[in-house]
């Protein structure tokens, strides 16, 4: 009796949506929308498109320097815009495996961030200060690593990403 309650619980704990799965962050390529216009650059995951506006005319687009970034739900008919993002880079969008959250790179000045945007709302939801580091996303983990990496720098750090695809807010990193 008591195997198959244990059974039991893990089949519903499994069953329910986001509680037992860990959260995982795929990248999103972001290309022209139009094979002959560089005007709009779209990335698209199942149901969820990213669009961002380019004001390059040549050249290889490797940011996005003006709002709006805008998402669109396709599948539920719903989208929202950012207006107030920095220059975001094109190559570090990323989309949680439920598709509520949406991760980019954006920099303003000295400053670099990592933002986590949900994509019904588009509400900045967390951030992460990845100024002077290269980050990494690795399954359940950001890791920072110090850009001058020396005998003195400080080591790398550690954000554990919850169930909900933000980073642990109480959790320092390690």
């Amino acid at each position: 009796m008591h195997q198959q309650l244990q059974k039991l619980a893990l089949v519903v704990l499994f069953a329910l949506p986001g509680v037992a799965a860990a959260c995982k962050f795929t990248p999103m390529p972001i290309e022209p929308e139009f094979a002959d216009k560089r005007e709009t650059f779209v990335g698209r995951q199942g149901a969820t498109l990213v669009r961002f506006h380019n004001e390059r005319a040549d050249g290889e687009v490797t940011v996005f320097p003006e709002p709006p970034l805008e998402i669109e739900d396709t599948q539920a008919r719903s989208s929202c815009t950012i207006d107030d993002g920095g220059v975001w880079v094109r190559h570090s969008v990323h989309l949680s495996g439920n598709r509520r959250v949406l991760l980019t790179e954006e920099y303003s000045g000295s400053s670099t961030q990592l933002n986590f945007y949900s994509t019904s709302t588009c509400k900045r939801l967390s951030s992460i200060d990845v100024s002077n580091a290269k980050w990494a996303l690795d399954g359940r983990f950001i890791t920072l690593t110090p850009v001058d990496a020396g005998p003195s720098s400080p080591k790398p750090k550690q954000y554990r990403l919850e169930a909900n695809c933000l980073p642990n807010p109480g959790a320092r990193p390690r």
